[in-house]
């Protein structure tokens, strides 16, 4: 004779979990970080701030789950670009096509929620800061083994000279010193 297991006690589990990491994310990205507050992912989730803390302890547990969420969207498929064994000009062929893609067609907000929480991570926790730190070593680790492995197939040369790349590079120059002007 089975016997039945006994239902869990208390009310329901209505919490979920990912309308909440969507919202968040959606809401981080296109307003900023720093500029949601955890009442505002409620008011739009309908979730309840007991629950958003129970489920990720803190403003900060919250932020730095949404990054997770992130980097699995945006960050990872760089990464595996550049991790991917082929010729250089492919990868930045990839590169070039994953960051231009249609982000309205996709519904997903313009920029960077990368760059932004690492130019508002004053008002970030300790948790997500060290989650950013991490995230920006892997993607900096990622480019410097695809430039090493760019030279060992002597295609770096090549690369010094081309308009794409060097167009790449003014604009990656810019936003660095934009960010530091600010």
């Amino acid at each position: 004779m089975s016997k039945k297991p006994n239902p869990a006690r208390g009310r329901p589990k209505t919490f979920d979990r990912d309308r909440v990491l969507q919202t968040a994310l959606t809401q981080y990205w296109s307003k900023g970080p720093a500029n949601v507050s955890i009442s505002d992912i409620c008011n739009l989730t309908g979730a309840s701030k007991p629950g958003v803390y129970r489920e990720f302890g803190s403003d900060d547990g919250l932020k730095k789950a949404v990054l997770e969420v992130y980097h699995d969207l945006a960050i990872q498929p760089v990464i595996d670009i550049l991790e991917k064994n082929q010729p250089t000009t492919d990868a930045i062929d990839a590169l070039i096509g994953f960051m231009t893609q249609d982000r309205m067609a996709l519904d997903i907000p313009q920029g960077c929620l990368f760059v932004m929480m690492r130019a508002q991570s004053e008002h970030l926790g300790p948790s997500t800061c060290d989650k950013l730190n991490k995230v920006r070593h892997d993607i900096l680790a990622a480019y410097s083994a695809w430039i090493e492995r760019a030279k060992l197939r002597g295609e770096w040369i090549s690369l010094l000279y081309c308009s794409t790349c060097n167009t790449v590079a003014r604009c990656v120059c810019k936003g660095k010193v934009f960010r530091e002007k600010r």
